[in-house]
């Protein structure tokens, strides 16, 4: 199934091209609601705030100080939860009870942290059956399986012809899109979130490749990566990678978290490791080139 007039309706979020981006993710609402806001591990988290916009305000959802404490506004006591992801440390959630369609809207996270100050995440909660396309995406998606801790690059070379305007790279899970780094390729200007990821990509005026790069990566990166394309003429393309990051080794067997039900996950077991000579520099880093 072609997936990319639902992927490419995300470059409409652009107030201006490349200038402001109206939310960083967009995750499918369900009773079990739950929203992430992560930080940086080297941070100290030392307050996170959850709001929801209502028109041109917004109303506080429930506002977390390590010294003072949670406290949760009316009407969402007894209906949300505050709590740290098993993943990873570093990652927040907002869990609602029974969510509704009045839940659906605009959230904001808003970090303060040690050393580096405020930061903030931009959720949109949306009632659509747009994500059960992802549901059908094929096994002709490439695949790309490496070890946590590991440095991963994913390198795309453009196909269009003409001159790129706009190139966007994408997170994709089944319940969530996050838009992870966009490019204005005209001007060579990044577009740079108020929410800090960990992921950095090229933007060079007049280039012909984009380049993602995901440091140390753990089992929570694992998802659909897409780069998507659009061109001075409005001609689009997009291409997409799955990435598979197994956890440590435990008693011989392997732990991994990758996509769940609907879209597909094959457990694979790692291959046998190359075999390199002792003054050989050791290889960190994953290289995909696409063609």
């Amino acid at each position: 199934m072609d997936l990319l007039p639902f992927l490419l309706a995300l470059l409409h979020v652009h107030k201006a091209l490349c200038a402001e981006i109206s939310w960083d993710s967009t995750v499918k609402l369900t009773k079990q609601l739950s929203l992430e806001c992560a930080h940086l591990p080297t941070q100290i988290l030392t307050q996170i705030e959850w709001l929801k916009r209502n028109g041109q305000k917004e109303e506080r959802i429930a506002i977390f100080n390590p010294i003072l404490g949670l406290e949760i506004t009316a009407p969402y006591t007894n209906r949300v939860s505050i709590k740290n992801s098993s993943e990873a440390s570093n990652i927040i959630t907002l869990n609602f009870n029974n969510a509704s369609d009045m839940d659906a809207g605009l959230y904001t996270c808003r970090l303060n942290m040690f050393p580096d100050g405020s930061a903030e995440k931009i959720i949109q909660v949306a009632k659509t059956d747009k994500f059960e396309s992802i549901a059908l995406l094929n096994e002709t998606i490439p695949e790309l399986v490496t070890e946590s801790g590991q440095n991963i690059t994913l390198n795309y070379q453009f196909q269009m012809k003409g001159p790129v305007k706009t190139v966007i790279w994408e997170k994709i899970q089944p319940h969530q899109i996050d838009i992870l780094t966009s490019c204005d390729l005209l001007e060579g200007s990044p577009y740079t979130s108020k929410y800090q990821n960990k992921v950095w990509a090229t933007c060079r005026q007049g280039s012909r490749v984009s380049i993602l790069f995901i440091p140390n990566v753990t089992v929570s990166e694992s998802a659909i990566y897409c780069c998507l394309v659009e061109a001075t003429t409005g001609e689009k393309e997009s291409y997409m990678v799955r990435l598979i990051v197994y956890g440590p080794k435990q008693g011989g067997n392997i732990q991994m978290a990758c996509l769940k039900s609907p879209l597909e996950c094959r457990i694979r077991e790692p291959t046998t490791p190359e075999v390199r000579s002792p003054t050989d520099k050791p290889r960190t880093t994953h290289r995909m080139i696409f063609m």
